[in-house]
């Protein structure tokens, strides 16, 4: 087998043409890069346009506009490998389940366009685009309905997975757990709706194998695929290939190796294939490879027929040493007979624990393709190409079998203890930010210290016994930042721990500098243009540029602190104000499909608090500032929200604006007004509350 060029992995994060607005993400992993997930996979997704490097500020606007209207960004990480600092605006959870949190899984939303993806390559920029990996794309939306069973059952398993993680993680849980109700509720309205296509998933039978605890049939891997194979095939399969890096140890049983010959016809010729790692020795006649001899040790070679090849997967680019260096991390096993062929992509490596043989309690996730050689040639031919380059071994073998994945990818930091559960800043009844942190029911570790991320000491263990020993400890953050985590040391640690923080509630989250105290110029240039607001201010700060740095009234000033006062033309821009309300209410009016999206357009800085808050500001006498907010409130009853069928409910819409009527009425002068803008205001509040 051969591989030729196929799609890559990082690109599946792109939305295809027609995808809509972006409305959430979950990814879970074993090993974890926050940067790469957020600049490379993260900006993918939301199609960021603006470079972090070169326009820094320009790129946190766009990212704070783009995730404000996106329902959930979450990455579930095993607990052993969750670490690294990332932005508030996405949550990273700690996963805590028993066993080892191996699955890759990737759900990827966007308003007209779900992907799924089921790989063997983890959340890192190793993983993405240097590794050999396999991984596996399924689209849906109404023209690419993909397996339906498929995406309900990985919808199930995280579902279950999350469920266990509520107290761990409470706020980022109920994001997650929403946003698999919307993929449900979103997919199957399209699976009703759509049209019949002739799609390959009609010539492929695509089957999901999810490992997680329970009973030893629901784990066995290998079991499920022979009962998969069985449904298909009128005959047993003749060889079986499998390509793993890492392999049970040289001491251990090796069921894996035992059991696969299990899935084999008994009777006339029957092989495997071992595609692996291994380098060659000092010797000519000998080549080290990366596997037990177990594998050769447990084939029945007693059997007429049963036969056992190896061989040595190409881990350069080019033939020779010359190439780039492409490590071997894809996980597959491909079954096949003259007819049929069938093939398992995923996380699964080929050991007793990836395949959910004797006791293990990983959790893996697979995809098994079944299709008929003959009648469709191309799609077994299509299959064909993800397996790795390789060369058959015929020198004699010295077997140096490699640690285990985990032992391979292990974090130079020291894992969180399990004393250490939720850590979530909320916002307190006075509006104040504060530190939420749980204790679990195990001992505390020794001398345990919380750190901020600027290594301010914040929490301690004799704090803890002095308080009480309490599981909830709630601490007022007083630092200048919004904290992504916390460092954790305690006796015998080594290294400092990682405790990620999740927020309760994004809102609370303050805008970029850039974006605060924005003037009423700025807010009118803002509503009435047809471009996003990074684009606006691209082009701002252009025209700024090319005039020398002299801003014309038009222009957005990122600093607010060098805001030109403009009160004084106030009257003179009473139609530019109308207009801006008028572009307000078109906001308003659009499909809203997120209560983020809701909550940035209403009280977001470029919303209508924001608006208000400007003519507050900027208002020349009372009377203006007064009329001007009773025209706002008018604006605002007169909104119908456009509902379609994943769209918030408009009585959920309705009831925000008529809350934020009362807070535009709260913000109404309290100096002198004349008695008819005084009775026009009146008037047009209890009309605005009425009518909304």
């Amino acid at each position: 087998m051969s591989q030729a060029q196929l799609p890559k992995l990082l690109d599946c994060w792109t939305p295809p043409p027609g995808a809509g607005i972006p409305i959430g993400c979950i990814t879970t992993t074993f090993t974890l890069s926050t940067p790469f997930f957020e600049e490379e996979c993260l900006a993918r997704f939301l199609r960021m346009e603006s470079d972090l490097d070169a326009e820094p500020s320009l790129y946190l606007i766009e990212r704070e506009e783009k995730m404000a209207g996106v329902q959930c960004a979450a990455v579930l990480a095993d607990y052993r490998q969750c670490q690294g600092a990332h932005s508030p605006r996405w949550d990273l959870v700690p996963l805590r389940s028993s066993g080892i949190m191996h699955a890759k899984i990737s759900l990827i939303c966007w308003e007209n366009h779900v992907r799924l993806l089921v790989a063997s390559a983890n959340m890192t920029e190793q993983g993405y685009r240097f590794n050999q990996e396999a991984f596996a794309a399924l689209d849906y939306s109404l023209s690419a309905s993909g397996p339906s069973e498929v995406l309900t059952e990985v919808l199930a398993f995280l579902t279950d997975l999350m469920q266990e993680q509520t107290q761990m993680a409470p706020a980022a849980a109920e994001r997650v757990l929403s946003l698999l109700q919307w993929t449900t509720k979103t997919t199957n309205s399209w699976h009703k709706s759509a049209q019949p296509v002739n799609s390959a998933k009609e010539r492929v039978a695509i089957y999901p194998l999810l490992l997680a605890p329970g009973t030893p049939e629901k784990r066995n891997l290998l079991f499920r695929l022979k009962e998969i194979w069985n449904r298909h095939t009128g005959s047993p399969a003749r060889e079986a290939f499998v390509v793993s890096p890492f392999f049970d140890s040289p001491e251990s049983k090796n069921l894996p190796a035992s059991q696969l010959w299990n899935l084999l016809a008994t009777r006339g010729d029957a092989t495997v294939n071992y595609t692996l790692t291994g380098k060659e020795s000092d010797s000519q006649n000998e080549v080290v490879v990366h596997a037990p001899e177990s594998l050769k040790k447990n084939a029945p070679l007693y059997r007429n027929g049963a036969t056992v090849n190896f061989y040595k997967v190409t881990e350069h680019t080019k033939e020779g040493t010359d190439g780039v260096y492409r490590p071997l991390h894809m996980k597959s096993i491909w079954l096949e007979n003259d007819d049929w062929a069938l093939t398992v992509i995923g996380s699964s490596n080929f050991t007793s624990g990836g395949l959910g043989l004797g006791n293990s309690t990983q959790r893996e996730a697979n995809l098994v393709f079944v299709v008929n050689k003959n009648k469709e040639p191309k799609l077994y031919k299509q299959l064909s190409h993800v397996w790795p380059e390789e060369v058959k071994i015929k020198k004699q073998m010295i077997w140096a079998p490699l640690p285990s994945e985990e032992e391979v990818e292990v974090s130079e930091e020291t894992p969180l203890d399990a004393f250490f559960g939720a850590a979530t800043l909320e916002q307190s009844a006075a509006g104040e930010a504060q530190l939420s942190l749980t204790f679990t029911n195990s001992l505390p570790p020794a001398n345990f210290q919380l750190f901020d991320q600027l290594e301010n000491l914040i929490y301690s263990e004799p704090d803890w016994r002095a308080a009480g020993q309490l599981h909830q400890v709630t601490l007022a953050w007083k630092g200048s930042f919004t904290p992504s985590h916390l460092f954790v040391n305690w006796t015998g640690a080594g290294k400092r721990a990682w405790w990620p923080i999740n927020i309760e509630d994004y809102a609370m989250l303050p805008p970029p500098e850039e974006l605060r105290d924005l003037s009423l110029d700025m807010l009118i240039l803002v509503l009435g243009a047809a471009r996003p607001l990074h684009q606006v201010l691209k082009g701002s700060l252009r025209s700024k540029r090319e005039e020398g740095g002299q801003a014309s009234q038009d222009m957005i000033l990122l600093d607010p602190h060098k805001q030109v006062d403009t009160s004084a033309f106030l009257l003179q821009r009473t139609r530019r104000v109308s207009a801006g309300m008028t572009a307000l209410q078109e906001r308003l009016r659009k499909p809203i499909y997120t209560k983020e999206s809701l909550h940035w357009r209403l009280q977001g800085p470029v919303g209508v608090q924001a608006l208000a808050e400007a003519i507050c500001r900027e208002g020349k006498t009372e009377d203006e500032k007064a009329f001007i907010l009773a025209e706002l409130a008018l604006e605002l009853s007169s909104i119908e929200p456009i509902r379609h069928e994943r769209t918030l409910p408009p009585e959920l819409i309705k009831d925000k604006l008529k809350a934020m009527v009362c807070v535009l009425e709260g913000m109404l002068p309290t100096g002198k007004i004349s008695p008819d803008i005084a009775a026009y205001t009146q008037v047009a509040f209890q009309k605005a509350k009425e009518e909304v």
